[in-house]
């Protein structure tokens, strides 16, 4: 009796401590997000529990698999950007009773810039933005679903650009998040995903002196590019973007557009024109022959850099040194 009763307790520890001490599994919609839970989780959550949702392509118009539905049901973690970037993830995630979610768009102490009203990129969309910053400690920013509009100048179907992994500010506030919502789900190892935060946050200090430091001799050119993914990165290193060659970055532009693009490149003394791997570059091409100024590529999700927790930094160092390469040379 005394025998059954101490293996009937010792099974029971065993259990309740296995348990306590399962793995973690997330679930991450784009490479960037997918980066900075892996930095976070380094060396505590198997490589293999961390998992991308959209491994190739925009999340413009993504349309989720079977398969994607499978891997964010067993998660205990799911992270996006937007809800009117990864347009199919509250639906589905409403789904998982008992999953928890973080949505980066709506984290506290976030700096959201509104969408730029058109493809000319004015003063006015300068002045709109400043309007519409905050502080980390200030504002806790929700987007207002009633105001949320659909037209030729908004393809984020939103008041705000979603493009928040561009950013090194929104990028220190979303991975604090981070740390604090594992911490929460695996309080056993607290003290580690702090030790991974100290060193992101490090890193990123010291990224934001390098890109500093890249794009000092870029910041006064004028360029084109192919849609507008990269307000928070230009805002941050004070570049001057001067408009948009898509405004919705899956459909072609109509002459009307290409008319008022031509026209800009001739008056705005425009030095480089940047095109995008995911997307057709025919109109680029054509524009940058015709104009002859220079054609470059950036590309905001990082395709072709493999997913990693270093892959955001790689694909910020990349975008700063493409700049720089076409704007920056004579």
């Amino acid at each position: 009796m005394i025998k059954k009763l101490l293996f009937t307790l010792i099974f029971s520890a065993l259990s309740s401590n296995f348990l306590y001490a399962r793995d973690v599994k997330i679930s991450a919609s784009i490479k960037p997000l997918h980066s900075i839970a892996s930095y976070i989780s380094d060396g505590i959550i198997k490589a293999e529990n961390i998992n991308l949702i959209i491994t190739d392509g925009s999340p413009h118009g993504y349309s989720l698999k079977p398969s994607d539905v499978k891997k964010m049901s067993n998660s205990d973690y799911i992270l996006w950007v937007s809800d009117d970037l990864e347009t199919f993830m509250p639906q589905t995630t409403a789904k998982f009773k008992n999953t928890k979610t973080r949505v980066w768009q709506e984290t506290d102490g976030i700096v959201l810039l509104k969408n730029r009203k058109g493809g000319l990129l004015g003063e006015e969309d300068k002045e709109d933005n400043h309007e519409h910053q905050h502080d980390e400690e200030q504002h806790k920013h929700k987007l207002d679903k009633k105001n949320h509009h659909h037209d030729e100048h908004d393809h984020n179907h939103g008041e705000h650009n979603p493009h928040l992994w561009l950013s090194i500010e929104n990028s220190r506030i979303f991975a604090r998040a981070i740390a604090q919502d594992l911490s929460e789900l695996d309080p056993e190892n607290k003290a580690k995903y702090q030790e991974n935060l100290d060193k992101y946050l490090k890193e990123l200090d010291e990224l934001k002196i390098e890109i500093s430091k890249t794009l000092e001799k870029a910041k006064n050119s004028s360029y084109l590019i192919f849609h507008d993914a990269y307000p928070y990165f230009e805002e941050e290193f004070g570049l001057n973007p001067r408009g948009v060659i898509r405004v919705d970055p899956e459909h072609e532009s109509g002459a009307k557009r290409i008319a008022e693009l031509k026209k800009v490149i001739q008056e705005e003394n425009i030095k480089c024109l940047f095109n995008e791997p995911q997307f057709s570059a025919k109109i680029s091409e054509k524009l940058a022959q015709e104009s002859k100024i220079k054609l470059a590529v950036l590309d905001p999700v990082g395709a072709d850099i493999p997913s990693g927790k270093d892959m955001q930094i790689i694909l910020l160092k990349n975008l700063a040194t493409n700049l720089a390469e076409c704007l920056g040379s004579e």
